[in-house]
């Protein structure tokens, strides 16, 4: 069954549990209590799950093909949250092993069978709750998840999943507005969010947006150079927005890093090209927006300064004159709004 992520996966990260990004280095305060007005949905993760709730268990929101969402829950091993900090793996679902996962959708596609496949991924599965036209069924024990996982990592996921008859006794649903989990998606992947390094090895978030009227995106892969450079270009268009008195900056992000080799090259053409700008490798948050939203590189976006993306994606090649060109337009939208 062919599953999407969706936007209020991002509702997570003020919730007490990290989607955004693959690091879990800095504690915080467990919130338990989740809502998810989207989906008219509140419910309190199990004591037994707050020593993993840091270092082993994965919140997602997903979309199958007869679904209206489903919120999953995973067991990440910490040789997976490796993977994916180092850039080897850049998929947080292609890590997880399912625990349980809240499955709303249409009251009729349970009882015509629609969801038979999806339920008997597990051990376990009922009825918790009705609104209108949805159901709510808790689904849990993932049977590949129980078959493959083994030593400390099995009695873990085990402890886990004693802890979700508690979950599901403590749901609570209301009436929702069917329309607004599509208004999330669509806010989603108009915008911009990374907590990554620069290619350089400084730190840096998306939260430096903030700091400008307009940022130029660029996307560019090492795989194109030297057939392909846009750093040359892009130092341009650099020196020309130094000297604009509107706030706005350059990044570039190279796709097919974090890569030793992908992060030599690209540091190489942004020296020979005498590049000054930002350019950042990319964190599993920015992947999975690339792999979701680009069809390929180079490809530019204009970002305001709360991350949000102005006007269409830019494909292709460009010209320092172009990317200006576009540059101004946006702005001048930015200005209008």
């Amino acid at each position: 069954m062919k599953k999407t992520l969706l936007g209020i996966m991002c509702l997570f990260l003020t919730l007490g549990a990290f989607v955004g990004c693959a690091k879990k280095e800095e504690k915080q305060k467990i919130e338990r209590t989740i809502t998810v007005k989207e989906l008219g949905l509140t419910y309190e993760t199990p004591k037994k799950w707050m020593e993993y709730q840091e270092s082993n268990i994965y919140p997602v929101t997903i979309k199958g093909e007869n679904t209206f969402a489903e919120v999953v829950y995973g067991y990440i091993t910490d040789e997976n949250m490796e993977r994916l900090n180092s850039g080897e793996e850049s998929s947080i679902r292609d890590c997880l092993n399912n625990i349980c996962e809240i499955i709303v959708a249409k009251t009729e596609n349970f009882k015509n069978g629609s969801l038979d496949s999806l339920l008997g991924e597990y051990n376990y599965s009922e009825e918790i709750s009705e609104q209108g036209e949805y159901s709510y069924y808790i689904a849990y024990g993932h049977k590949e998840a129980l078959s493959t996982l083994t030593g400390d990592d099995l009695t873990k996921y085990d402890e886990i999943l004693e802890g979700v008859p508690a979950l599901a006794s403590s749901v609570h649903t209301e009436a929702f507005d069917d329309t607004l989990l599509s208004a999330k998606e669509d806010v989603y992947a108009k915008t911009i969010s990374f907590d990554t390094t620069a290619l350089e090895g400084a730190q840096v978030d998306s939260t430096i947006f903030a700091n400008y009227d307009l940022t130029i995106l660029n996307f560019s892969g090492t795989y194109t150079y030297p057939e392909s450079d846009e750093f040359a270009v892009l130092q341009e268009v650099y020196e020309t927005v130094k000297k604009n008195p509107e706030q706005i900056n350059v990044i570039s992000a190279i796709i097919d890093t974090p890569a030793p080799e992908a992060e030599a090259i690209a540091l190489k053409a942004k020296n020979d090209a005498g590049a000054e700008f930002l350019t950042i490798k990319l964190d599993t948050t920015l992947a999975n927006w690339v792999t979701k939203n680009l069809k390929g590189v180079p490809s530019t976006v204009f970002v305001d300064s709360n991350g949000q993306i102005v006007g269409e994606i830019l494909e292709g090649t460009k010209s320092a004159e172009t990317y200006i060109e576009e540059m101004n337009t946006r702005l001048e939208e930015v200005k209008n709004r």
